[in-house]
């Protein structure tokens, strides 16, 4: 899926990188610099799901490692798809692995990822990774990968607020061939499948203390809290502020019992 319509936010303090990360969006995308990490949480409490951030992980750090302020932020949005670019060198291993271990999403290597081409792949992977990991989590070890990359798909298509029609151009299929492909995936219709992954999108955000539930309906594409209160009980048998405990578990359970009684 290219990378178009994308907010993307820029930590660092390389003009180079900055540059580079233009030059990979493309047109549609929106490139925002933010000037400390305080302001990078602020930026992402009304960003779409799809937002990557880029940082120098070791912006503000007293120590030689990753900074404790990305270590921070990726706590408490572990939703966030978080990018560092770095010189990646062999005394900088153990780094690379406690990035990894926090859960960015990707690692834009400077002197290797270079070019807008290397970037824009970079950034496309890193687009709603986090929530990618937790639906494959969900998933049981039968599933197909049909399934998986039609589930994948359909993730980056909500998260860009995209309809039917755009999971399937996004997959080069026609409307009917993507609903025989879910049928044969034993998935959902594919208005169905968007609006599971939109709910199992929204009761994972949910979880995460700093975020309110009118945060959540608005950067989710619900017009209000209400309506997001009136699918997730409708679908989940749960308000919002229940949500706020085990959010996605609850909504992972109820997702796999749907696909159970699909005929």
């Amino acid at each position: 899926m290219p990378l178009r319509n994308r907010v993307i936010l820029v930590l660092h303090p390389e003009p180079r990188v900055h540059a580079a990360i233009a030059a990979a969006a493309g047109e549609g995308s929106l490139v925002t610099t933010v000037d400390d990490w305080p302001s990078v949480e602020e930026a992402l409490l009304t960003s779409p799901p799809s937002t990557v951030v880029v940082v120098d992980p070791y912006l503000g750090g007293a120590g030689p490692g990753p900074t404790r302020e990305l270590h921070g932020l990726l706590q408490r949005l572990p939703s966030t798809s978080v990018v560092p670019a770095l010189e990646v060198t062999p005394e900088r291993a153990s780094d690379v692995a406690l990035l990894d271990e926090w859960g960015v999403a990707a690692i834009i290597s400077s002197g290797h990822d270079d070019t807008p081409a290397a970037i824009s792949r970079r950034l496309v992977d890193a687009c709603v990774r986090p929530l990618k990991r937790l639906l494959a989590s969900m998933l049981p070890p039968e599933t197909s990968p049909h399934a998986y990359t039609l589930l994948f798909a359909a993730a980056d298509t909500m998260c860009d607020g995209g309809t039917v029609a755009d999971l399937a151009r996004a997959l080069e299929a026609s409307p009917s061939t993507l609903l025989r492909w879910c049928e044969a995936a034993g998935l959902p219709s594919p208005r169905t499948l968007l609006q599971w992954v939109r709910v199992l999108q929204a009761a994972n955000l949910l979880e995460e203390p700093v975020r309110t539930p009118d945060a959540v309906a608005r950067t989710c594409g619900y017009a209000s809290t209400a309506e997001l209160r009136t699918v997730t009980q409708r679908l989940l048998g749960r308000t919002p502020a229940q949500l706020k405990t085990d959010g996605f578990q609850h909504a992972a359970a109820g997702f796999l019992q749907a696909l159970a009684t699909l005929p």
